[in-house]
């Protein structure tokens, strides 16, 4: 009868409805688990981007440094070869100087000093001059290289 059937189909509208709003709060809840993950993904492409981005400056810094490196080590290399340069030159120089000033003591019994520096007991002894010569060398060297390093170390300030 018609208030059977009425029954009926209020009961159905009721389930439907019921199932419906069922519907609603799982799309409600999805859609909460999608901007949480939407978010999660947001947050882990920024840190990925961090990440590269600080790779990359630490591989730039690392090549600056691996070319500061080479260019010191090529520095370095120039001012042993230079300094080679000026020891095969003092020693020239000493081995000339030897022979003039055997020429100088077998034509004068005069004594060569040098102004400004103490006459030690062996000063004619030739290896205490070439000692002489390579300790001023020596030092003279140091004195620049160590000069050339605090000039380096304030340029690159």
């Amino acid at each position: 009868t018609l208030q059977e059937h009425y029954d009926e189909r209020l009961a159905s509208l009721r389930t439907r409805g019921s199932m419906l709003e069922a519907e609603r709060l799982e799309i409600q809840r999805l859609r909460r688990v999608q901007k949480q993950q939407e978010t999660r993904l947001r947050v882990l492409q920024d840190s990925i981007r961090q990440v590269t981005e600080e790779r990359d400056r630490l591989k730039s810094e690392l090549k600056g440094e691996i070319r500061k490196r080479k260019e010191q080590e090529a520095q370095g290399k120039r001012e042993r070869s230079a300094a080679e340069q000026k020891i095969e030159s003092l020693n020239a120089q000493l081995a000339a100087q030897r022979g003039s000033e055997g020429n100088e003591k077998s034509y004068s019994s005069g004594s060569s000093r040098r102004p400004g520096r103490a006459r030690r007991s062996n000063a004619s002894d030739p290896a205490s001059v070439e000692a002489r010569c390579w300790e001023e060398l020596l030092q003279g060297a140091a004195e620049r290289t160590l000069r050339g390093r605090r000039l380096a170390r304030a340029k690159a300030r």
